[in-house]
């Protein structure tokens, strides 16, 4: 069982995850929106309280890409759905910067 470990320096150099892809991150939306087939992640932060963050990512068949959006301010733990009945992906809420609680919705 041993064996299959891989020294750090190797597993970096062999990294297979693509240049193009979301920064870590937490407090962030992830839905998957049968339509596009993909799986979407919205927002989230790299720290709390600050950096947030709005940007929008579908990974489709292990592939990221990033989708330019006009929507929310930046922000964390905001509810993310899909809407079957309308084939729309909704965001409700969340904390923006200095923790101001949002209470709007969009689509």
């Amino acid at each position: 069982i041993l064996s299959s470990i891989v020294p750090v320096a190797a597993a970096a150099a062999a990294d297979p995850r693509p240049a193009s892809r979301p920064s870590v991150r937490r407090g962030h939306g992830l839905v998957y929106h049968p339509g596009r087939k993909a799986i979407l992640l919205f927002g989230g932060g790299v720290a709390l309280p600050e950096p947030r963050m709005s940007d929008l990512w579908a990974l489709k068949n292990n592939t990221w890409t990033r989708i330019d959006t006009h929507g929310p301010a930046p922000r964390t733990l905001c509810g993310f759905a899909y809407d079957s009945a309308r084939d729309r992906v909704v965001v409700f809420g969340g904390l923006g910067g200095n923790n101001n609680k949002y209470g709007d919705t969009w689509e």
